[in-house]
């Protein structure tokens, strides 16, 4: 039973599969699901209970058999997950759970005495949820942002009609939600000094859902190199492939390439038929970390764009607290780090990311392991996080 003094809320989008397949949703939201769900650990770590009211909904579910979808009570470790109702249809689902996320936050606020609530990134429905409870429910706010939706007349003349229209949409709740939060939260201080107001914000990083293990202390070839998430250009799989190819030749036996997950990129890899390379799809989470143990290398690609400063994949996180070798592109505050927790992509072409792989050797990927452990386990356990949570949240 959850003591009414020791109880956090947040809101946000974080779904399992059977919420997932219950709603017709047509994204698992895995990157949001892991944020909320390591951040409520965290909280958690240091003797704080956790609700995540997640709406479970989108414009573009499925039509389900019934009216309506029930209220759902979830637990996921010691996260409670409450899923308001909402219509069985959608668009019309969507617009529903505007009332619904918002009536129940309010009403699980009241119940347990809460003074406080996190409300994850900007959509319509936390969001909505968020300004109820500040100005009916006397909550404070805090707004946790993950990304940034940018407009201008510039960028609206090389984009469609549509597009322009879904990011003055975007921007706008974005600027209401920094304005609407008494404290803000971002996952680096790029995307910090990216926000389209000037504001006080705090740093909340490292999105690990899992216990941080001790890394392997010895390495031998072949070394493993990982790929796994969005499998797409702007993540970089073109350069991954072509470095397979060119260390298949160069270094057969030295390192062997494993691909898991889904993009426009799949394709390719599915069907290159290299020695040292093998596709696994999509993984469920059990595979995805034996996969994960496996490796000694990972490779977290950004191309430089309009957001690549500000963004970090949330893969990365885990590949430093698994104590794995990192291959980082110049994205988010990944030039920040300590020099002897990374390797540091050169420039975005594949010779680059060639070198960067044949640069560790197996006495070296043993210090990059260590040195990355050491690194998430100082700034990103989940004590650390809980703790500056606590701080944020005033509780």
């Amino acid at each position: 039973m959850l003591h009414k003094r020791n109880v956090s809320l947040f809101v946000g989008q974080l779904l399992y599969p059977s919420i997932q397949a219950e709603r017709l949703l047509p994204s698992d939201n895995r990157a949001a699901s892991y944020r909320l769900q390591a951040l409520a650990n965290s909280l958690n770590s240091v003797g704080r209970r956790c609700i995540v009211v997640s709406p479970a909904v989108a414009p573009r579910m499925g039509v389900g058999r019934g009216l309506c979808h029930s209220a759902r009570v979830h637990r996921m470790g010691k996260v409670l997950i409450v899923h308001p109702s909402c219509l069985a249809m959608p668009v019309l689902g969507y617009l529903s759970a505007l009332v619904t996320t918002a009536l129940m936050t309010l009403q699980i606020s009241k119940r347990y005495q809460i003074k406080s609530v996190l409300v994850y990134n900007y959509a319509a429905v936390e969001l909505l949820a968020g300004i109820v409870l500040k100005y009916l429910g006397g909550l404070r706010v805090v707004s946790d942002i993950e990304d940034v939706c940018r407009w201008s007349f510039k960028r609206a003349a090389r984009r469609r009609v549509f597009e322009t229209i879904f990011q003055i949409y975007g921007w706008l709740l974005l600027n209401i939600s920094l304005r609407v939060g008494d404290a803000i939260t971002v996952p680096t201080t790029a995307l910090g000094a990216s926000l389209p107001i000037s504001i006080q914000y705090s740093v909340i990083g490292g999105c690990v859902a899992t216990p941080i293990v001790t890394p392997a202390r010895r390495r031998l070839t072949p070394l493993h190199v990982l790929l796994s998430g969005a499998i797409t250009l702007d993540n970089g799989a073109e350069l991954f492939l072509a470095a397979a190819r060119v260390l298949a030749k160069q270094h057969p036996h030295d390192y062997k390439f494993d691909v898991c997950g889904g993009g426009e990129m799949a394709s390719a890899f599915m069907h290159s038929k290299l020695d040292n390379l093998e596709y696994h799809g999509n993984l469920t989470r059990q595979d995805y970390l034996a996969l994960l143990d496996r490796a000694d290398i990972a490779a977290v690609l950004q191309r430089e764009g309009e957001y690549s400063k500000s963004l970090v994949p949330s893969k990365s996180y885990e590949y430093f607290a698994y104590g794995k070798a990192v291959i980082c592109s110049r994205s988010g505050d990944f030039e920040q780090f300590p020099t002897d927790t990374c390797v540091l992509l050169e420039a975005w072409n594949d010779a680059a990311l060639v070198e960067a792989i044949t640069d560790i050797t197996p006495e070296r990927c043993i210090k990059l392991a260590l040195a990355s452990y050491d690194f998430a386990s100082r700034n990103w356990s989940e004590g650390v996080i809980g703790k500056r949570l606590v701080e944020v949240l005033s509780i």
